[in-house]
């Protein structure tokens, strides 16, 4: 049983070894996102900062295209608006900024593949140093389970965008991102499998 959880999990960090658009650690995150994640110490906490970078770019892309896509991180609490503060009436409101605003359209798709392979890393360090509890792992692939499991039609729109367009480097992205999406499907499978035995379906 030992050896095949072994191996299940190696199979499980392979699935993440591909990528066609290769990228520097952290060119995909933005400073603040970044910090969050480096105080992230846990795994599921870790998780769930990058399962945030990746709806971020969903929402991003929502803006961009002007199509709402309804991806969240589950289990996130809706944050309250923060209230405005009083201004004279000389000040313009001042809009929040958008760390998001001068990524090219490729790179901003790309942090949705670099944060689900980043998830799956970690999941397979803290399983190979055995100092996470396995309920933990568990915790964390179950909440990446729910999260890819949303309407990501977003990745087919955007694919046909890239072909419309003749944007070579924007369908290199959708389709990375794509592949990455399936192996995050497969490798949670397989690694709540390993942990839990057989899901139901």
């Amino acid at each position: 049983m030992r050896l095949h959880r072994e191996f299940l999990f190696q199979l499980l960090a392979g699935l993440f070894l591909i990528s066609s658009i290769p990228a520097q650690q952290g060119d995909y995150i933005t400073e603040e996102e970044a910090i969050r994640i480096k105080e992230a110490q846990e795994l599921y906490p870790r998780t769930k900062e990058y399962l945030r970078v990746a709806a971020a770019r969903v929402a991003e892309i929502s803006r961009r295209t002007g199509k709402t896509y309804d991806i969240k991180v589950p289990e996130e609490k809706e944050k309250k608006p923060k209230k405005e503060k009083r201004r004279k009436d000389s000040e313009a409101p001042v809009e929040p900024e958008n760390p998001l605003l001068f990524y090219q359209l490729p790179d901003v798709v790309s942090g949705i593949s670099q944060s689900l392979r980043a998830i799956m890393t970690n999941v397979d360090e803290k399983y190979r140093q055995k100092r996470t509890e396995p309920a933990a792992i568990v915790k964390s692939l179950k909440l990446l389970q729910a999260f890819i499991s949303q309407d990501f039609s977003v990745l087919d729109n955007l694919e046909e965008k890239a072909r419309s367009d003749e944007d070579v480097n924007l369908y290199r992205a959708v389709k990375n991102a794509k592949e990455n999406l399936e192996k995050a499907r497969d490798g949670a499978k397989e690694g709540l499998t390993a942990l839990q035995g057989p899901q139901k379906n």
